[in-house]
């Protein structure tokens, strides 16, 4: 896999450290046990880049413990397909593989969060209420399907939009109380961990579903309904919603250091991590590429002892083992794509 040929590890079920020089293979190790957990690579859609030069293929496989029950994962990607098998089943959705290891990542791209567009904050919100939430994929898939026909629909009979606004406005009204009750939890649990990572950082989190908050969906779509055929796409919607993270009304992301938004990242994640807890009783495991980054001592310490309370297992990289000294059950070294 890119530059590692083969690796065998034998983890802890707590903290581990990959350390090791830029381009040695530590992202590679993480990015592995994301595929494992997501069926797909958090660096890109493309897998060519993903299979290690002169090879067709890329195989993984790893046993995790489910309480008293061990399963086992095998994948196999080459440049057109991907095949995973789960406890020796053929798996055809990848939600069925994430369903089974709840997983959260911060790495420097996570960033898009704060400052990039509002599709990457739902699919934030999104990830959160699928574990908590069995039926909310196949409304999200559901809401989608009705959402691509109106659309076609105001591009081609504007007289047939009109025949998919029930089904979604009665989707999206649903598809927005799952949303809002997955974020009550959250935010409560965010909150907590803010004030354990950043003190008095006054942070402002308002949730905009996606239409004017005095009316349904249904008046949004019935009063929108010429403005949408002008444009040719629906304006209003779940699909259209967003969180918003301010200080003093401006844009956290033009207000806070990277190093302050780094820990809001990670709060956001341990907020997440606790939710899930909390609702399923499984232990989301946590991948952080370069803790060490922009984090103080203090600031990296805080991370850790909130990480060892929710007992999580965390896979961490950094360049320089001894800024995390003492603080790993295990420890790898990655030079020249090999696991020492």
């Amino acid at each position: 896999m890119r530059n590692i040929a083969n690796a065998q590890l034998v983890v802890s079920d707590a903290i581990n450290l990959i350390h090791g020089k830029n381009g040695s293979g530590k992202t590679t190790i993480l990015e592995a046990l994301y595929m494992i957990a997501r069926g797909r690579s958090f660096r890109g859609a493309r897998a060519a880049p993903v299979i290690k030069s002169g090879e067709k293929e890329l195989h993984l496989f790893s046993e995790f413990h489910a309480g008293e029950i061990t399963h086992k994962i095998g994948i196999r990607k080459t440049t057109s397909e991907t095949e995973i098998r789960l406890d020796g089943q053929n798996i055809k959705r990848l939600s069925q593989v994430a369903a089974a290891i709840p997983l959260q990542i911060i790495t420097p791209q996570t960033y898009q969060i704060l400052d990039r567009g509002p599709e990457f904050r739902r699919k934030f919100i999104e990830w959160g209420v699928f574990h908590v939430e069995h039926l909310y994929s196949e409304l999200l898939r559901r809401y989608l399907r009705a959402l691509s026909q109106r659309n076609a629909a105001l591009k081609t009979n504007q007289v047939m939009a009109r025949a998919w606004d029930k089904e979604l406005t009665e989707l999206g009204e649903q598809i927005n109380s799952r949303r809002v009750a997955y974020l009550n939890l959250l935010t409560t649990y965010f909150e907590e961990e803010l004030i354990a990572l950043l003190g008095d950082l006054q942070l402002q989190v308002n949730w905009k579903r996606g239409w004017q908050e005095d009316i349904s969906f249904a008046e949004a779509l019935e009063q929108s309904f010429q403005k949408d055929c002008e444009k040719r796409y629906t304006t209003y919607g779940p699909h259209r919603a967003d969180l918003e993270f301010k200080v003093d009304n401006i844009p956290i992301s033009q207000f806070a250091s990277r190093g302050q938004q780094k820990l809001v990242i990670t709060a956001l994640s341990l907020a997440q991590m606790r939710v899930t807890i909390q609702q399923t009783g499984k232990k989301p495991v946590m991948l952080i590429d370069d803790l060490a980054a922009e984090l103080d001592r203090d600031n990296r310490t805080i991370v850790f002892d909130r990480l060892r309370e929710m007992g999580s297992q965390v896979f961490l990289t950094t360049t320089d083992a001894d800024l995390l000294e003492g603080q790993a059950d295990k420890m790898f070294h990655v030079e020249h794509g090999a696991v020492l």
